[in-house]
């Protein structure tokens, strides 16, 4: 997931409204969002991707009971993790993204190459792991981020940034967290009781809203998809807010205005700093690497995930499926490319689950 824009402070009845798109390469093979327990991924479902025009939303084999499966998320099929998840029985949830290679000079960041490894250079541990294990562990908010602060796989895995929340419990410990943190800047942490401050740095006219990318987020600079993401949700709530003039508006209106949010792209530039929506791209180690099936990549799905502010709390996750590759006939001049389609307007690529948290 390469963009994140959110708040948590309560606005338009919810306490967390979130945004954020995924970019990967088109091919890599993952499962949509949907109910599991992070149990091994069957074999025909890891290779499901391989077959960029398979259906995700009739695929068997995929668990849809959150009474025996609380963990709702898509899932990398390939390390077993995930970019963002919540758990429904602990009210736990989590998103993270990655820092470029580019920034990340702790280790070389193989896991995103298509070329050949750095030598003698162990793998670090994937970070979709981090979001799995925060989901799946008892512990805290503030006490899972000291941890990761001190331990030392955080420290040698690829750079991300990291935000993880729980709903509060009426009747337990009430009080909504949330946290970030950034492996590549560890003193830049801060974690609060139900919102998140200081996150960039800079004179800000509003804490109301946030959003990490690519970039070290507590690091100047701050990314231009960002900024403009985050200018773009506080218009958005403070249109859908002077236009019901209540307490809570219609989910569905609010759905689409951030799923709009998430499509914007500049036409003048293909840099990926600038733009929202990733249009599909080859991307590959070298100017001499050639163009295949493999080295098509852009935003692959976009998410938004909404909790209300009442008790207990009701939670509506909406994945939709963003660019896919469609194959070519064999008559084609370039048969083995296959081409990307926008597949965000087709009811049929969009999942929803509405849902409560533990009460």
């Amino acid at each position: 997931m390469c963009i994140a824009i959110w708040s948590s402070t309560n606005q338009l009845g919810y306490k967390l409204i979130l945004a954020s798109n995924r970019d990967e390469f088109l091919s890599r093979p993952s499962l949509p969002a949907h109910w599991h327990s992070f149990e091994p991924i069957q074999h025909h479902l890891q290779t499901l991707q391989a077959n960029p025009t398979t259906n995700l939303n009739t695929t068997h084999g995929i668990q849809d009971n959150h009474q025996e499966h609380p963990i709702l998320s898509g899932r990398d099929s390939i390390a077993g993790g995930t970019w963002l998840g919540i758990n429904q029985q602990t009210g736990k949830y989590g998103f993270l993204t990655n820092v470029t290679p580019q920034l990340d000079h702790i280790v070389h960041n193989k896991e995103e190459e298509m070329g050949n490894p750095a030598q003698n250079c162990p793998t670090p541990a994937s970070r979709g792991l981090i979001i799995q294990e925060f989901l799946q562990s008892k512990e805290g908010v503030e006490s899972y981020i000291a941890n990761l602060k001190s331990s030392r796989t955080s420290q040698d895995m690829n750079g991300y940034n990291l935000v993880i929340g729980q709903v509060g419990k009426n009747g337990g410990d009430g009080e909504d967290r949330i946290g970030f943190f950034c492996n590549r800047d560890p003193q830049g942490m801060d974690t609060l009781s139900g919102t998140i401050s200081n996150l960039h740095p800079g004179p800000s006219e509003s804490t109301l809203v946030h959003g990490v990318s690519n970039g070290i987020a507590c690091q100047a600079p701050i990314w231009p998809k960002v900024t403009r993401g985050i200018d773009s949700m506080q218009d958005c709530l403070s249109k859908i807010g002077e236009a019901t003039n209540s307490r809570q508006t219609g989910s569905n209106n609010l759905e689409m205005e951030l799923f709009n949010l998430l499509s914007q792209t500049d036409d003048s530039t293909d840099e990926i700093p600038c733009n929202i929506l990733i249009r599909p791209h080859h991307r590959v180690a070298s100017p001499d690497t050639p163009h295949s099936l493999k080295t098509w990549y852009g935003t692959r799905t976009q998410t938004i995930l909404l909790i209300s502010q009442t008790t207990p709390a009701q939670i509506t996750l909406v994945e939709r499926d963003a660019f896919q590759i469609q194959l070519l006939t064999a008559d084609s001049s370039e048969p083995n490319l296959g081409i990307p389609i926008w597949m965000g307007d087709d009811p049929s690529r969009w999942r929803r689950f509405d849902f409560q948290s533990p009460s």
